[in-house]
């Protein structure tokens, strides 16, 4: 299907010529708006991550460090919690 220009190339309208670039010109602006929203949301994402991986680490450390403090404690807690899971699921 061929595209027809009602108006010829020498009688352009100075109006939609302005329009037209305008548009292209907020085109760009969005474009790039959008790249750096990407590259902020990667970023927040990234330091999201490192931070609950951090959180982890140290709840792992600190879970071994209780283990290894009172492990009577632990085991008594861990009979505990698996009777009461038998006791439910029965």
């Amino acid at each position: 299907m061929e595209t027809v220009n009602p108006m010829p190339k020498d009688e352009a309208d100075p109006v939609t010529d302005t329009a037209s670039a305008q548009l292209r010109a907020d085109l760009r602006t969005l474009a790039a708006d959008l790249e750096t929203l990407k590259a902020d949301m990667t970023a927040l994402g990234k330091n999201q991550v490192d931070r609950v991986k951090a959180n982890v680490v140290g709840m792992d450390q600190s879970l071994g460090d209780q283990l290894s403090e009172k492990p009577l404690r632990t085991l008594a807690v861990t009979f505990a919690a698996g009777y009461l899971f038998a006791a439910i699921t029965r």
